[in-house]
């Protein structure tokens, strides 16, 4: 197996471990949901609103908690985490086929970290009563006020929370986000510390291109052969400084300049933040030679293809 493939499997199997989790969960949460939808009440087939349909949203959801095995889900969720420091090893090992120099680095902190950003966010009870619970809340009342038929909502809340729902359901939404941007970001911290400790002067961005790439990506690999310089100028290829106030005025991806989850691109954060949320891309630091130029350009097209036979679409 090469390097390139390893990286992106690893990462793909990640993913993809926490897309199964969610699809199933989704499914245990609709069951138990649907079974305790006899709290609301009902008359002639349709929801009844009145002064105790609040108390009885609250009721439906606090059972709901109760009967759905959270334990076991967390107990998968970390079964899942256990893999975070295979992604690690393989990024270093890459960064290394461009740098011989790079050795082994020590990445528990940003491991710790990347672990504990994940549990928190799935596998809480406060993040699991606000992100998921909170949703379902929001299409029961939004049923109730309307004093809609109990069919309309037991539908709405199936075309939410079903693994074939559309855009993956509820769960399976937040879930990729989470794990996507949090296993990009770990990857990038270790490459922002190897980068540190071996004082490396440019970045390799490879990945596929598709048809919503956004404007910064495309430009990066296709005007710069995907090679940014971080230091100076070299005809050719990108300048980082210039290229970060490039992606802020012409991209996309980085949310809204004010609002709290706005990213703001800076050079010294690029390996984590580069194109943006939820960008599959690579940025891996380099020490510009004549062999490792000539890397990167076959680097390029192995990621290229393997990215499209994974079929992995690259923001």
């Amino acid at each position: 197996m090469s390097l390139i493939t390893d990286n992106l499997e690893l990462t793909e199997d990640f993913i993809g471990g926490f897309d199964k989790l969610a699809k199933k969960t989704q499914d245990e949460i609709l069951k138990v949901i649907l079974d305790k939808l006899t709290i609301l009440s009902v008359k002639k087939g349709t929801l009844v609103f009145d002064d105790n349909s609040s108390t009885e949203i609250n009721e439906l959801i606090k059972q709901v908690y109760r009967e759905f095995d959270f334990e076991k889900y967390q107990g998968e969720i970390s079964g899942l985490l256990r893999d975070v420091d295979s992604i690690g090893k393989a990024t270093i090992e890459l960064t290394a086929s461009l740098t011989p120099e790079v050795s082994d680095i020590d990445f528990t902190a940003q491991k710790k970290f990347i672990i504990n950003e994940i549990s928190e966010r799935l596998a809480t009870p406060e993040s699991f009563k606000v992100n998921i619970l909170g949703d379902v809340r929001r299409i029961i009342a939004r049923r109730l006020l309307t004093q809609a038929p109990i069919r309309q909502l037991k539908e709405d809340l199936i075309d939410s929370l079903t693994a074939s729902a559309a855009n993956g359901g509820i769960l399976g939404r937040y879930v990729n986000q989470i794990t996507t941007d949090a296993v990009q970001q770990y990857k990038g911290s270790v490459n922002r510390a190897i980068k540190e400790k071996f004082d490396l002067d440019a970045y390799s961005y490879v990945g596929s291109l598709i048809k919503t790439s956004r404007p910064q990506c495309v430009r990066w690999i296709n005007e710069f052969s995907g090679v940014l310089m971080i230091d100076e100028r070299v005809k050719g290829f990108g300048y980082l400084p210039a290229e970060v106030e490039w992606a802020k005025k012409n991209g996309s991806g980085y949310g809204t300049p004010g609002k709290p989850y706005y990213l703001e691109l800076t050079v010294d954060n690029f390996q984590t933040v580069r194109g943006g949320y939820a960008c599959r891309h690579e940025a891996t630091p380099f020490r510009m030679t004549e062999r490792a130029k000539a890397r990167t350009q076959r680097l390029q097209k192995e990621f290229d293809e393997e990215m499209r036979r994974l079929n992995i679409q690259a923001a």
